[in-house]
């Protein structure tokens, strides 16, 4: 305690001998680190609190802060309404208890069937399937990186008995996107295939892909029977030429402009192509070739020999005599051939692509004049980078003339005015800086001089014999200068020992005086 008082007058000795600006300064300094801790509390307080969930609609802000006020749970919303902050220590149990007890964002799912009701009838049944398979498909579509929300309407007809009333399955996907959120084709048509992947009797094309702006996103994604499909085509066969076109265009004019200049060229190209997908079948037939040969070759030459004809006849008793034949030459031949021939054939099957160039032609523009030996080489350097096909009809062609640079040359002007403008503005936002951190400077200089001063008007002018005579203070003497304030001190000193001991005070002088005469 005894050191605490001591300090405590040490500080109020302090502050008493402080001049006024030195206890502004001091006082405006301890109420900053006074405001400063106060709002380092706050924030260190709010830290206890971190993000539950974050990115929430409404309508799943409303079903979790519901719970959290049922489990009485203390919670924070940001001042949106997108996130809900819990205390730290519980983040980790609540994420998982609302996990099991509430279905996010009020979309319910297969989990409505984890208990049974009794009652229910098969009609019930159906419509709580229904709405728990859009409640799913809902959930999946919403992972989607550029879904924000998402709405998936099922309409399932009633099965009926006639094969010819039954009416095909349709579906409606609604999509809220974030913001700067962009859904390519394939992402849409990727929603149209999951969606019908999972409903039984649902085809892609009766999917309908809507966003909050009322864009048909899912317009000519349809199959080849959609009526969708022909404009979808079109629109794509549009944008192939109009790529090709442009891709080539930029190319040659970047070529050009490395010759003759920034600037100085300008190109321009229309293409023709063939979409048609054709089907070649080609059947070519060269020389026979023998596949399979049988044959058969027989040949007899030689006499024939005579006598009495065989038979019992000629050896009956009584029988007529018959005359000796005569014997003669014999000659017999027999051939036969069978052979198969198999004519050489090659068959072909070709499916030319779509898209097929049947024209080209470019034309070049070059700012000035050209002579012929210029526009000759310009023509067959574009015929070349370009790939041109004479025979198939492509066309080139390079001009010289002057282009009609008056609206170039303005933009220029008013670009450079306007880069002067800038450069001016930003040397005066530097001057005005600099002008402000010198008078900054200057008022600290001033105050701190201030504070420093002492004020010593009332004892300017006096001297030393009448500052050491007069009734001032020790605190007075001082705001003098130190050598000045110490020759008065002491003569003060002098003039005190000569009143209480004037004795001493003459031996001295005596003393000083016997030293002087010597």
């Amino acid at each position: 305690m005894e050191f605490l008082r001591r300090v405590f007058e040490q500080l109020k000795t302090g502050w008493a001998n402080l001049s006024g600006n030195q206890k502004i300064i001091y006082s405006a300094i301890a109420v900053s680190l006074i405001v400063a801790i106060i709002v380092t509390g706050v924030m260190l307080g709010s830290r206890n609190y971190i993000p539950l969930y974050n990115d929430l609609t409404v309508v799943q802000s409303a079903d979790i802060s519901q719970r959290l006020q049922e489990m009485n749970v203390p919670y924070q919303l940001s001042t949106d309404g997108t996130t809900i902050m819990v205390p730290d220590n519980m983040v980790h149990q609540l994420r998982l208890d609302l996990a099991t007890q509430i279905p996010f964002g009020g979309v319910v799912g297969f989990e409505s069937f984890d208990q049974t009701r009794f009652g229910e009838t098969e009609t019930d049944k159906r419509v709580r399937f229904l709405a728990a398979l859009q409640g799913e498909l809902t959930r999946t579509v919403m992972q989607i990186n550029e879904v924000e929300s998402a709405m998936v309407h099922l309409a399932i007809p009633e099965p009926s008995i006639f094969l010819s009333d039954d009416a095909p399955a349709k579906a409606s996907v609604f999509l809220n996107l974030r913001p700067l959120g962009r859904m390519e084709q394939d992402k849409v048509r990727s929603i149209m295939y999951l969606v019908a992947n999972a409903v039984e009797g649902l085809s892609p094309e009766n999917v309908t892909v809507v966003d909050a702006n009322g864009t048909l996103l899912s317009d000519g994604i349809a199959g080849a029977d959609s009526p969708f499909a022909a404009s979808a085509m079109s629109a794509t066969q549009l944008e192939i030429k109009t790529n090709y076109e442009k891709e080539l265009a930029r190319s040659l004019q970047s070529m050009l402009e490395r010759v003759k200049g920034p600037g100085k060229a300008a190109v321009s190209v229309s293409a023709s192509f063939d979409f048609d997908t054709v089907e070649v079948n080609q059947e070519t037939y060269g020389d026979s070739v023998l596949r399979s040969e049988q044959g058969s070759e027989s040949r007899s030459e030689g006499t024939t020999p005579g006598g009495d004809p065989a038979g019992v006849d000629p050896n009956l008793p009584g029988a007529p005599a018959f005359q000796e034949n005569a014997g003669g030459e014999s000659s017999s031949q027999s051939s036969e051939f069978i052979r198969n021939y198999e004519i050489d054939r090659v068959v072909e099957s070709r499916v030319r692509a779509p898209g097929t160039i049947t024209n080209l032609s470019v034309s070049v523009i070059i700012d000035g004049e050209l002579n012929e030996e210029e526009r000759i080489a310009l023509e067959d350097v574009v015929s070349s980078a370009s790939g041109l096909d004479f025979q198939r009809g492509d066309v080139v062609n390079v001009v010289g003339m002057a282009f009609n640079t008056e609206a170039y040359d303005a933009m220029q002007e008013n670009i450079a005015r306007e880069l002067r403008n800038q450069q001016l503005m930003t040397l005066i936002n530097y001057g005005l800086i600099a002008l402000a951190i010198l008078g900054l400077a200057g008022l600290g200089y001033f105050i701190r001089k201030r504070s420093l001063e002492k004020p010593v008007s009332t004892l300017a002018g006096k001297k030393v014999g009448d500052l050491a005579t007069a009734n001032y203070s020790s605190a007075d003497l001082e705001e003098l200068d130190p050598v000045i304030a110490e020759k008065a001190d002491l003569e003060r000193k002098v003039e005190r020992l000569a009143k209480t001991q004037p004795e001493d005070v003459a031996r001295v002088i005596k003393s000083w005086l016997t030293e002087d005469m010597r």
